[in-house]
């Protein structure tokens, strides 16, 4: 990130953490402990848990649209779900949308609700 940020024109301002599965997880992590780094949040087919060892969720400083699979066989979308009211309830800022119908092993299908999520980013989060 900081080899980007010397030698392409980039608006810092405008950084977004995004993956799929592992990686959705992985942006989950950046936005709880880099959130100076990014500035919006898209994880895909995740599930990550905010809360500290004693069970303390503090608040996210960047917003988040979480995209998760109804049918989802790796993360079962009533964990992921808890995990985001969790992280509601805390003050985070945090849209979740549940993609009807689709599983863990199809993230190509996700390319519908990935586009909705861009335009949450360019609408409301920037």
């Amino acid at each position: 990130l900081d080899l980007v940020k010397q030698y392409y024109p980039i608006d810092l301002s405008k950084i977004l953490v995004t993956g799929y599965s592992d990686g959705g997880n992985g942006s989950w992590f950046f936005a709880q402990y880099y959130p100076d780094l990014f500035t919006a949040a898209i994880p895909l087919a995740s599930s990550y848990n905010t809360a500290s060892l004693s069970g303390e969720v503090k608040p996210l400083s960047i917003p988040l649209y979480v995209i998760h699979g109804e049918n989802d066989e790796l993360f079962p979308v009533e964990i992921t779900e808890g995990f985001v009211t969790e992280s509601i309830n805390a003050g985070s800022d945090v849209t979740f949308t549940v993609a009807s119908e689709l599983g863990h092993y199809t993230p190509c299908d996700y390319s519908i609700e990935f586009n909705k999520a861009v335009d949450w980013l360019y609408n409301e989060a920037w």
